[in-house]
């Protein structure tokens, strides 16, 4: 009796010991990788938080790929659906193409250009853009005064470049002697002028 006591002591004592050894064993951490314990963040370079927009490079018409459907021509399934459709009906029905234009609509589709795409939109629009000044900038980023890599860049006064270049033209020197004049960014945000 006294065995069989000592021998449920000694079990209960491993099983014991084989759970204490099991916390400390979890505690490491592979061994919480390899029991998939861990956290696992995607990796910031291969995650897009904003999709890039972008437009075409142009509003021309796309080259047709060779052996791929038309998309002007109607699908077996459209033809077919046509056919069963049409046996039994007694209307004729329109379709779009078939309506001829008058000619007032042929002369305000032309007044509008409705029919012409200017093949240069793209440089137009990239013209329109350059001087427009994105206002999403966040409150915090402004309080730091967070530069981006446009920010730390150098750029030319445009109005003292022309007066220099005026200069040098009357002055009989080379256009890109001298020194070519800065705009210098004086705006700070709050935490800089505080600590300056």
């Amino acid at each position: 009796m006294k065995s069989e006591s000592l021998v449920g002591v000694r079990i209960l004592l491993a099983v014991l010991v084989i759970f204490v050894l099991c916390q400390f064993v979890t505690g490491c951490g592979e061994v919480k990788t390899m029991l998939g314990q861990t956290k696992q963040a995607p990796d910031e370079f291969a995650v897009m938080s904003r999709a890039p927009l972008s437009l075409p490079p142009n509003f021309n018409l796309r080259v047709p790929k060779p052996g791929a459907e038309r998309p002007q021509d109607a699908s077996r399934k459209d033809a077919a659906r046509k056919i069963l459709l049409q046996a039994g009906s007694k209307f004729k029905r329109m379709n779009v193409g078939d309506i001829k234009k008058t000619l007032g609509e042929n002369k305000i589709r032309d007044l509008l250009g409705a029919d012409v795409a200017n093949p240069k939109i793209r440089e137009i629009l990239n013209e329109e853009t350059v001087n427009v000044e994105f206002e999403d900038q966040l409150f915090i980023d402004k309080l730091l005064s967070w530069k981006t890599s446009s920010e730390k860049e150098s750029l030319v006064d445009p109005a003292a470049e022309a007066k220099r270049i005026k200069a040098n033209e009357k002055t009989g020197k080379r256009i890109n002697e001298g020194e070519v004049p800065i705009i210098k960014r004086g705006k700070m945000g709050l935490i800089n002028r505080l600590f300056q």
